[in-house]
């Protein structure tokens, strides 16, 4: 595994420019870009080639539906409003993003007081697995799978799973992992 401070996935323009603020600031730090670096209307090409995979998007008119992110018009109609948090949809994600901000600042934020030591990660059959040493030797883990299809992984038995999303325990200490799976966890 690699040492890194900070690793940032998506080499977009907020990906690069945070990229490039961290390692001015001294830390060592890791881009993870699938396609070219950029924004502007690398982003349209970008996401126009990457939607191509799909069958849905397999032909050039349902290619050109594809919103361009940077127009105007999709600003306009990605702007929040406000009144529909109550909605359904929508009050189940502010839920969940209020219960990751209050697990956040209950497992992760009491050990941030000072540096402990650079983060690892590495990619390993498609499982993304990054770890961070915290104080009072303790370590914060993410495992992120972006596959196809499920896959398993080991996650250690004397793991505290703080957060998991699509993914169930198989034989321990294997946990299946459904595409888009995440778990957080602390030893």
């Amino acid at each position: 595994m690699a040492d890194y401070d900070l690793a940032i996935i998506g080499g977009g323009l907020n990906g690069v420019s945070v990229a490039r603020d961290a390692a001015g600031r001294g830390l060592r730090v890791i881009l993870i870009e699938q396609g070219d670096l950029g924004g502007g209307a690398s982003v349209a090409g970008g996401r126009r080639r990457e939607f191509k995979r799909f069958a849905a998007f397999a032909d050039d008119a349902a290619i050109a539906r594809i919103p361009d992110p940077n127009a105007e018009s999709s600003f306009l109609s990605s702007k929040l409003r406000w009144q529909e948090r109550r909605a359904p949809p929508h009050q189940a994600w502010l839920r969940s993003i209020r219960e990751l901000l209050n697990l956040r600042q209950r497992h992760l934020a009491p050990h941030l007081h000072e540096p402990v030591g650079a983060g690892r990660f590495e990619i390993l059959d498609g499982v993304l697995r990054v770890e961070w040493p915290l104080r009072e030797e303790k370590t914060w883990r993410l495992l992120a799978y972006f596959g196809r299809h499920a896959a398993y992984a080991s996650v250690p038995p004397t793991e505290t799973i703080i957060f998991s999303l699509g993914m169930t325990i198989a034989a321990p200490p294997q946990a299946r992992l459904e595409p888009g799976s995440v778990i957080v966890s602390c030893s």
